[in-house]
């Protein structure tokens, strides 16, 4: 757990491209898609071997078997579906409004008041677009931090904690994060050892929302 916790610290400093909000940014940022999808294969990786209905690239559906299987409060599940789906509404109604991807909600009136349009809301709202989604994200990421790195979530770029949520004992933690496993599941001995590291994906439909 702590050199994965490092690892998406690192990350998150080094993917952001230079310049970007990452208030805004829909798949990168704090509490956008990228952070939804840690949760996921996490859990994923902890459980997994034990619960069929997390072995599914949807994202949505995996939070689902999460709580249907005891691993994630309801609450945690709804702040983070909600975040995700908006993320990705907002994205495609970027394409349709701009004809090309969109990677943050954007600042200029016309376009976001475009976005909102395609996203079925009535005239004059587009301007809420952004705070709208500002709201949602924070919700998810102190979602993910809790998770991910317990009451003590590192500064952006850091290391991590040095002591788990588990070492310390304290309340608050998901269950299926505080029954992590101490090693890999049985099965994994069937598979060969990765020669590189993985790379995250966005999309619903197999992660690859990019």
């Amino acid at each position: 757990m702590r050199e994965i916790r490092r690892l998406k610290a690192r990350m998150e400093s080094e993917r952001l491209p230079r310049g970007a909000d990452p208030r805004a940014h829909l798949k990168l940022g704090r509490g956008g898609l990228s952070d939804v999808e840690w949760v996921v294969q996490l859990l994923q990786l902890q459980h997994a071997h034990e619960h069929d209905g997390l072995r599914t690239t949807s994202t949505v559906e995996a939070l689902d078997a999460a709580v249907g299987a005891g691993l994630l409060d309801q609450e945690d599940q709804v702040v983070l579906a909600r975040a995700w789906e908006t993320a990705s509404q907002l994205r495609d109604a970027g394409v349709m409004w701009r004809g090309r991807p969109v990677d943050s909600v954007p600042s200029a009136l016309r376009d976001a008041e475009g976005m909102s349009r395609v996203m079925g809301r009535p005239p004059g709202h587009g301007s809420e677009l952004a705070e709208e989604w500002r709201r949602t994200a924070r919700h998810a990421r102190q979602v993910v931090d809790r998770l991910f790195y317990g009451d003590a979530p590192p500064a952006h770029g850091g290391r991590g904690p040095a002591t788990t949520h588990r070492d310390r004992g304290l309340p608050g933690r998901a269950a299926g994060f505080s029954r992590a496993a101490d090693g890999p599941p049985p099965s994994a001995a069937r598979f060969p050892r990765p020669t590189r590291g993985p790379r995250s994906g966005g999309r619903d439909t197999g992660r690859g929302r990019s």
